[in-house]
């Protein structure tokens, strides 16, 4: 009952794992992957969001990705994106019936190694989009992002939602 295209809520996976149930042709280096990575043939942008950050990480990769509550992903794009990038027109799509897939995979922190757990599918909410800047040390504007909210397919179970969230 936990299946859902490929893979099981709460299931673990790699990256290379991921790449190959959606049936991309190429496995990207993880590095070159970041958060997302969108692939027009097989119309899918699996996420990828490692839930506490390491502070040693650039500000540049700082994301502040988080639940809103067990249903719902506060979610950050790309740095140097904004409402006219070609990624964001994607998850405006995937949230109008496009038939986009877009699978959450979370990991607590890096110190888990490279496995993620899959919860579910997300739909981007269209009206939850805006244009905003990274926090930066220097008192400088950081690169710009797009915010935005995602709505889960399913809600995160409860106990893998508590241990998500503890520090």
């Amino acid at each position: 009952e936990d299946w859902r295209e490929g893979f099981v809520i709460g299931g673990k996976y790699t990256r290379a794992d991921v790449f190959r149930v959606l049936g991309l042709e190429v496995n990207p280096v993880a590095q070159n992957v970041g958060g997302y990575m969108i692939d027009a043939k097989s119309n899918s942008c699996p996420i990828f969001v490692t839930y506490h950050k390491s502070d040693d990480i650039s500000e540049s990769t700082q994301y502040e990705d988080h639940f809103i509550d067990p249903s719902t992903l506060h979610y950050f794009s790309k740095s140097n994106r904004s409402m006219e990038s070609n990624d964001i027109h994607f998850f405006l799509r995937a949230g109008r019936g496009s038939g986009a897939r877009m699978p959450l995979f979370v990991k607590k922190s890096d110190d888990e190694g490279i496995d993620f757990y899959y919860l579910g599918e997300l739909t981007p909410l269209a009206n939850s989009f805006r244009e905003d800047r990274m926090a930066s040390k220097g008192g400088k504007p950081g690169p710009k992002v797009v915010r935005m909210d995602m709505q889960l397919s399913d809600p995160v179970p409860a106990d893998l939602y508590q241990y998500l969230q503890e520090v």
